[in-house]
């Protein structure tokens, strides 16, 4: 039997994947429906699944997956994933503040993280409204 394998439910999301080459974990950005390679990390990929953000393939699909063929980089590309079309331009989203931070600090990170469409004075006055813990619930891990 084949291990699981967990295609993306969320528009957007980040996962630690095991890199073969290096043995080092990198962070890989997968949009909605993209396929997890098997190298995933076991620990976020249970974490992602609890929040909805994976499911797990069935198994009849999961045995199509395996038998379609892998393309293969020519020399001199890379086996990293392009970027996102429209993202080359944009701003870096910021890290995710510590438990221990300012409310301040959170507010910050609410407003860098506010849904295309809402302005900056609107998403810090909803942020400011909030408590540091409603803010870390929300935009927490």
């Amino acid at each position: 039997m084949s291990e699981p394998r967990y295609q993306v439910a969320w528009p957007y999301l980040t996962v630690k994947i095991l890199d073969g080459a290096t043995g080092a974990t990198t962070v890989v950005g997968y949009t909605e429906g993209g396929i997890l390679p098997p190298t995933a990390d076991a620990e976020d990929v249970k974490r992602l699944v609890a929040k909805g953000a994976l499911r797990e393939i069935p198994a009849s699909e999961n045995q199509q997956l395996a038998a379609e063929p892998k393309p293969t980089p020519k020399t001199g590309e890379s086996s990293q994933p392009a970027a996102l079309p429209g993202t080359a331009d944009a701003p870096a989203k910021p890290a995710q503040p510590p438990a221990q931070a300012s409310k301040a600090e959170w507010v910050a990170y609410a407003v860098a993280m506010r849904p295309e469409g809402v302005s900056e004075e609107g998403a810090k006055a909803k942020a400011e409204a909030m408590s540091k813990a409603e803010l870390a619930a929300k935009f927490g891990a």
